[in-house]
């Protein structure tokens, strides 16, 4: 039992805060801005190549300076091992025996989106004909080694080999509970009649693992850059504040990004990970009012291990109203266990109270059960 909690707390950090480590080993492991394929980013950004890529080599360093020491997150993970009210918390959660509501299909009306949460990031949009898919997590763990990742608690309403072609798949960064391998896997294995593939959008320095994994039909963008379809859709990665890393060598040896979907008059936003950062007002400033959003609001306690890359459910709602989003669901959370110390129903109810102090109208942000979902018309 003490070595599978051992492992437990080792596999935790891995997914909260992974790759932290001494700073001088931090510092050999940075993304090399000397390694960027500057002819296909020239294209995009003309003269203002130099000056986007050093705001990305500017965050990436700051998200090496927030980050809290190695120490100092074990000794977070072992004092959990002792603390009543997070055990009582975790024995709530099993009693409730909590299940995923059906996921449901109903046809579309021209000028309606479908948007369904199916737990913790994973978001499926259905616009018209297509169907988008976000942070992809459809297994029983978010980890590198099942037997040892935190427990998720809802099941996933479908399984991925239950999901619809899936168009487009869009990828915040790498932590394994944003970029899962046997749900990629099964993704970019679906059949399709025309011999259509999925395409998977990455932020910068992604592109090298999927490649890894035998998957070729992807897009890597850095910020404010945009892949154009011929189907009249438009993905752009924008900047969001947290970190990346999939182990104890890469730190930082990627980019991490939030992603804009547009469409005609139709526009999506999906923040991924995100700490606050006044940056959000420039998103909604380029491409806002959003017709939807997803934003996160659990994964913020310890607030002092936390606030530099998770944002909590009174600065969700900021985020919604900087980038004045019409109707937005709550994401990252409600999902798994033993990720961070806030309450597993805390985030839903923090989130009504800061809903109704700020005036939002009933239902224009919602945290529902997964599998559920929100429509939106335009």
């Amino acid at each position: 039992m003490r070595t599978g909690k051992i492992a437990l707390a080792l596999s935790a950090c891995l997914i909260v805060l992974p790759s932290i480590a001494a700073s001088a080993e931090r510092d050999s492991t940075e993304l090399d801005g000397a390694e960027l394929n500057t002819s296909a980013l020239q294209s995009q950004y003309g003269d203002n190549l130099a000056q986007t890529v050093q705001a990305e080599e500017i965050a990436i360093q700051l998200a090496k300076q927030e980050m809290p020491a190695f120490s100092k997150i074990m000794w977070w993970r072992v004092k959990r091992m002792c603390n009543k009210g997070i055990r009582n918390d975790r024995k709530l959660v099993q009693r409730s025996n909590l299940q995923p509501k059906p996921v449901l299909f109903p046809p579309l009306q021209p000028k309606q989106a479908q948007l369904t949460w199916l737990g913790h990031s994973s978001t499926l949009l259905r616009l018209g004909e297509v169907t988008i898919l976000t942070d992809p997590l459809l297994d029983d763990s978010a980890a590198p080694v099942s037997w040892a990742g935190p427990e998720r608690v809802v099941a996933a309403p479908l399984r991925a080999s239950q999901l619809p072609f899936i168009d487009y798949v869009v990828i915040s960064h790498n932590h394994y509970d944003h970029l899962d391998l046997e749900t990629i896997k099964t993704i970019a294995a679906q059949p399709r009649a025309d011999g259509q593939q999925t395409l998977f959008l990455v932020p910068r320095g992604v592109q090298a693992w999927f490649e890894k994994h035998g998957i070729t039909n992807s897009v890597e963008l850095s910020w404010w850059q945009t892949h154009s379809i011929s189907n009249g859709l438009q993905f752009t990665a924008v900047p969001v504040q947290h970190h990346s890393g999939r182990g104890m060598l890469d730190h930082n040896k990627s980019l991490w990004s939030g992603w804009v979907i547009q469409k005609d008059s139709f526009s999506f936003f999906f923040a991924g990970d995100t700490g606050y950062d006044p940056g959000f007002a420039e998103i909604g400033k380029r491409f806002g009012p959003f017709t939807l959003a997803a934003i996160p609001i659990g994964g913020y306690a310890p607030r002092h291990l936390m606030k530099y890359a998770h944002i909590n459910p009174e600065e969700a709602v900021a985020v919604h109203k900087d980038i004045g989003s019409k109707k937005t669901l709550a994401i990252h959370w409600g999902t798994f266990l033993d990720l961070t110390d806030e309450p597993f129903f805390e985030p839903a109810a923090r989130l009504s109270t800061a809903v109704n102090k700020a005036g939002l109208a009933p239902n224009e942000f919602n945290a529902v059960d997964v599998g559920e979902s929100i429509m939106a018309t335009w």
